[in-house]
């Protein structure tokens, strides 16, 4: 996925950073990320949120220095934060519905469900709506496994990811020769 700093810095600007002087805060955590480096990036963004706090740009920076690092609780926190200034976005649903089941917190379904439902990239729907169907297949209830499966667009159905996890789901209902 790209960079959520990038895709802010286009929708909302810099304008904040740049009047309160930290642009060169924003560019250090974006050096940083570039080169490798997230723990300094995580410094940067951290370092940047305490100078222009709830900064949708700074906040982005946060999760993807979080994400690069592989610290989960921080990557939630930064997304739940950054929802609050962008809940139609569907990527940042599905980061957080990720990192949630990473954590093992019951709310990763919640999150799903909305990057499944919000309107958006197609890839990104379907990857949430294959993990709800996998977390129920988990759960034992295949029949609301197979929902979300007949949410996914029609012209997929040569697709051996999605027709391994139908035939799982056809089987477990009892629908033998419908999974033929």
């Amino acid at each position: 996925m790209p960079r959520l700093d990038e895709a802010l810095s286009l929708l909302f600007g810099r304008v904040e950073i740049l009047a309160i002087g930290a642009e060169d805060e924003r560019r250090a955590a974006a050096r940083a990320l570039e080169e490798g480096h997230p723990m300094a990036a995580l410094h940067h963004a951290h370092a940047l949120l305490g100078r222009v706090p709830g900064s949708p740009v700074a906040l982005g920076l946060w999760a993807d220095a979080a994400q690069a690092a592989a610290l989960d609780h921080e990557l939630a926190a930064a997304l739940e934060q950054l929802l609050d200034h962008l809940p139609w976005r569907q990527e940042l649903w599905l980061r957080l519905g990720l990192a949630r089941l990473r954590l093992g917190r019951p709310t990763a379904r919640a999150a799903l469900e909305r990057a499944a439902s919000a309107a958006g990239d197609a890839p990104l729907g379907r990857r949430a709506l294959l993990l709800l169907c996998d977390l129920d297949r988990q759960a034992g209830d295949p029949a609301r496994a197979l929902r979300w499966l007949d949410r996914l667009p029609r012209g997929e159905e040569r697709d051996p990811e999605l027709t391994l996890r139908r035939v799982e789901c056809l089987l477990a209902t009892g629908q033998t020769e419908a999974a033929r």
